[in-house]
């Protein structure tokens, strides 16, 4: 079994910040590589534990990002310890989804279409209570919709214990708990809608072309 992260390193040419309740301003790009090492730390002792492999998923497509981002995970994670799921174009994204079935991500909308096509996944949204960030309510699962903070396969605080139950559940719960999960939390929220359901008829004959099947057998990876 393998748990993939979802990876949201990416590199920026201008610095952007949130201020903490003390007052201290912190660039959003220390926020995200800290919590992105923060949570990889763990997972990589969960999965060690669990006897699971740990993937992580890379964000970015482009070779000169990708350099730095093999690297800042090689660092995290140490050389070896981990498998880098390259990708070549952006819709990579999507073979890998269908590929693998435990995810874990803090706050990128494929973490949510992984849950909307019914992956095990796990919402870690810690950074609003790791850097005591002022609009730390924005740094939820589901953020804006009105969600409790904590929940059976999210949380927003940085707790390690609290972080493994979570992971704990999404490897143990049985298919009809998860199933229950995604139509409370999930279907009303992001529905998947397949191209093969009577909307998606409807729209084609509109002449709206919104939707694309995608081929499994990935060429060129």
């Amino acid at each position: 079994e393998t748990i993939v992260y979802l990876s949201t390193f990416k590199t920026s040419n201008w610095v952007s910040f949130d201020e903490s309740n003390d007052g201290k301003k912190v660039s959003h790009e220390e926020i995200s590589r800290d919590t992105d090492g923060y949570i990889v730390g763990i997972l990589k002792n969960f999965c060690k534990d669990k006897n699971f492999k740990l993937a992580i998923l890379g964000r970015t497509f482009k070779p000169n990002e990708k350099i730095k981002e093999i690297a800042f995970f090689d660092k995290c994670l140490g050389k070896g310890n981990y498998s880098y799921l390259e990708k070549k174009q952006s819709s990579d994204s999507y073979y890998y989804l269908r590929k693998f079935k435990y995810f874990v991500y803090k706050s990128t909308t494929l973490g949510y279409e992984a849950l909307s096509i019914g992956k095990r996944v796990a919402c870690l949204n810690i950074s609003g209570k790791k850097f005591n960030i002022k609009k730390g309510h924005e740094y939820r699962f589901q953020w804006p919709k009105e969600v409790d903070p904590k929940g059976p396969f999210w949380t927003n605080t940085p707790d390690e214990n609290e972080i493994k139950n979570v992971l704990n559940n999404i490897i143990s719960f049985s298919d009809s708990k998860w199933e229950e999960l995604k139509k409370k939390y999930t279907d009303n929220y992001m529905p998947y809608l397949k191209t093969d359901s009577s909307i998606y008829e409807q729209l084609k004959k509109k002449g709206l072309n919104i939707f694309s099947k995608y081929e499994d057998l990935k060429k060129n990876l």
